[in-house]
């Protein structure tokens, strides 16, 4: 029985030390960041494809009407969700 309760303490910190790590290297930088870091402004855009790349360059036809935040990278780019990108 002792052995049983040992061998499920070592699991568990087992498990917790996995989960510890994990988060530890999960990528904490936010999209914000990321935006202006890159050159952009983040701010406030009418509609859901906002600066994205895939609808600036044609490959979303329909953006939903509902106020997003998004990066602005300005003038000919556009936003990846992690970089500006020429058009």
């Amino acid at each position: 029985m002792k052995n049983k309760f040992l061998m499920l303490k070592i699991t568990f910190a087992l498990v917790i030390l996995t989960l510890i790590t994990f988060v530890a290297s999960c990528d904490l930088v936010t999209e914000e960041q990321r935006c202006v870091e890159a050159g952009g402004e983040w701010r406030q855009f009418s509609d859901a494809c906002a600066d994205l790349c895939e609808y600036r360059r044609g490959e979303v036809d329909m953006c939903a009407q509902v106020l997003t935040m998004s990066c602005d990278c300005g003038e000919g780019m556009c936003w990846t969700g992690y970089v500006c990108e020429p058009i």
